[in-house]
């Protein structure tokens, strides 16, 4: 109850990153529908606050209160699954998360990923916040400086010609990234980057490494 909540209660937020929904034949990426379901339904019915990543940075960054039970919800990969399985749940529950985008997946146009078409109807949806991945989506953490800002650039610049949006947040493909990958999010001036080390988001922390907590099928249950 909120009388036994710790002061650190107010100024935190525990992130779950998705990639795959309801593919079971990655398990390893995927979690299964029934789970995310059922997921969905707990957040609902124990009144948790459901918050868009921008508001839980903001929040952060100028030291305001969150709700004790903060939660974002977060989709990275591109996969069609987000749309055709997650989506439909999200807008019943009136949810609001963010999909980080894999320019080449999409530009590729393979049956698994999400099209124009798809990334357009979410930049429409007054739940979605659309974010970035590299434009390619591979571990890209020891490579160079130029190919680093090159992914980025390419990203940002594809984005902005097919849909007029300037990403504001961005997902290190596979949670990785070095140094140098750190400062270049941050030059970039994002907003925020989030990560996939296990543990609650918090206002001291890392503001261009978030952590989050990876969903798939084996730590789905609830």
């Amino acid at each position: 109850n909120a009388a036994s909540a710790l002061p650190e209660d107010e100024h935190s937020a525990v992130i779950f990153a998705y990639s795959m929904i309801g593919e079971d034949s990655f398990p390893e990426q995927s979690i299964r529908l029934s789970q995310f379901e059922e997921q969905m339904q707990e957040l609902h019915e124990e009144d948790y606050d459901v918050l868009p990543l921008g508001k839980v940075v903001e929040a952060f960054n100028n030291e305001t209160a969150l709700p004790e039970r903060s939660v974002v919800l977060t989709f990275d990969g591109s996969h069609k699954s987000v749309i055709q399985k997650a989506l439909p749940i999200l807008e019943r529950y009136e949810f609001p998360f963010t999909v980080f985008l894999a320019i080449d997946r999409i530009d590729m146009a393979q049956g698994g990923y999400m099209s124009w078409s798809d990334v357009k109807s979410l930049a429409r949806n007054k739940y979605a916040t659309i974010g970035l991945h590299t434009a390619s989506y591979r571990h890209v953490a020891e490579d160079d400086r130029a190919t680093i800002l090159s992914e980025i650039n390419r990203a940002r610049s594809i984005l902005r010609d097919k849909t007029g949006i300037e990403a504001d947040y961005f997902a290190y493909p596979f949670g990785e990234y070095s140094t140098t990958f750190h400062d270049i999010i941050k030059e970039q001036e994002f907003k925020a980057a989030v990560g996939q080390s296990s543990g609650a988001a918090y206002k001291g922390s890392d503001i261009y490494d978030l952590p989050r907590f990876a969903m798939t099928e084996e730590y789905g249950d609830l």
